[in-house]
């Protein structure tokens, strides 16, 4: 099974339960292999596709999270894009008999022409072996879409890349790039510390202009604010030799373990302050900086076209109500400047703007 290169998506998976973890499947080992029949009455063994690109992704039609990245279309937008190319993608469902999630093989199918799934095959676990063959178990936590094994991370893209950044001011650098699989822009951005960068959810930026921008000064560190945003870090932390630090207990989203941890209400290298974010994304949080009072943004906060600028809707929030409770700590917080992760920054009246938005 050495030539099988398995990629694991999980979204809600055995019985009733979201949760799921990964404690049979390890980077650099033969994928196990199994035998399941489909919703078409076809059987697959694993190692039928050996040579190829595999995906496996945990399917459960009731489970929130399944629900919320097919409604969204994201889902079926990567099932498109990487099976055109060749990629097996192996959806199973787990649930057992009588539990939620299990439906007759036809009332699947007719799941999967409703929304549109470009899968290669529906398989059926409904004892659950092969979930507990790849370490899938029910539990408390939920582990959101998307989560990678990192030995396929070069089959998948890291995402797009930007040709050039521009300085919003004296210390902070911000770039961006539509990426075509989220449909969506992704931004970022680098503060200058001292004689450091400290970059911010960071996307791919063409050789010249990082050339250009590190000529500024050395990359220090690298920050995430949530479990949805590893983009380019890893390539980044790896070329620069640099650590990763990210909110607590993210490895699973991330595919990967930071270097260090950000915890709400710390303060960072004398000038990051994080702030609890809950209710968005995995983990999320915001980054503020204390002494040009800037504020950056993961998913809680979009500034994208058709929606200006405005809390995460509530289609894509783990818990909207969540989210709208923890972003009133920022409004007596000063703030000159306000950067995202999903969208252009607000450089004029971001503080009277993030209060009129908190008091709406």
């Amino acid at each position: 099974m050495s030539m099988i290169r398995t990629l694991l998506i999980s979204l809600g998976v055995l019985v009733s339960n979201c949760g799921v973890t990964l404690a049979e499947v390890q980077t650099g080992k033969d994928a196990p292999d199994f035998v399941l029949t489909d919703t078409n009455g076809k059987t697959h063994h694993l190692s039928d596709y050996k040579g190829k690109y595999v995906v496996l992704e945990w399917y459960q039609p009731d489970c929130p999270f399944v629900r919320k990245h097919y409604n969204s279309g994201n889902m079926q937008t990567l099932q498109k894009e990487y099976v055109s190319k060749g990629v097996v993608w192996l959806s199973i469902d787990s649930s057992a008999a009588g539990q939620e999630g299990n439906y007759p093989s036809d009332q699947l199918n007719q799941i999967a022409t409703k929304t549109g799934s470009a899968r290669t095959a529906l398989l059926l676990d409904p004892d659950g072996k092969v979930g507990h063959l790849y370490g899938a178990k029910s539990g408390d936590d939920l582990y959101p879409a998307l989560r990678l094994q990192r030995e396929v991370r070069p089959v998948m893209a890291i995402g797009p890349c930007a040709s050039d950044f521009a300085w919003l001011n004296e210390a902070v650098a911000f770039w961006q790039e539509y990426d075509r699989t989220s449909r969506t822009d992704l931004s970022c951005s680098a503060h200058r510390i001292d004689d450091g960068l400290y970059l911010i959810d960071p996307i791919r930026l063409a050789p010249e202009a990082t050339t250009a921008l590190v000529e500024q000064a050395l990359p220090r560190v690298i920050l995430l604010t949530n479990g949805n945003h590893g983009r380019a870090a890893k390539v980044y932390a790896h070329q620069w030799k640099i650590p990763i630090f990210a909110p607590s207990g993210l490895e699973h989203e991330l595919g990967f373990t930071p270097d260090g941890e950000l915890e709400p209400g710390g303060v960072y290298w004398d000038q990051l302050e994080i702030f609890d974010l809950s209710g968005a994304s995995p983990g999320e949080v915001a980054i503020y900086r204390r002494d040009l009072e800037i504020l950056s943004f993961g998913d809680a906060f979009i500034h994208l076209p058709g929606y200006g600028f405005t809390l995460l809707p509530e289609r894509y929030c783990l818990n909207v109500k969540q989210l709208e409770i923890a972003v009133q700590q920022l409004r007596e917080v000063p703030v000159r400047l306000l950067t995202f992760a999903h969208g252009y920054p607000v450089t004029m009246k971001a503080q009277e703007r993030l209060r009129e938005l908190l008091g709406s």
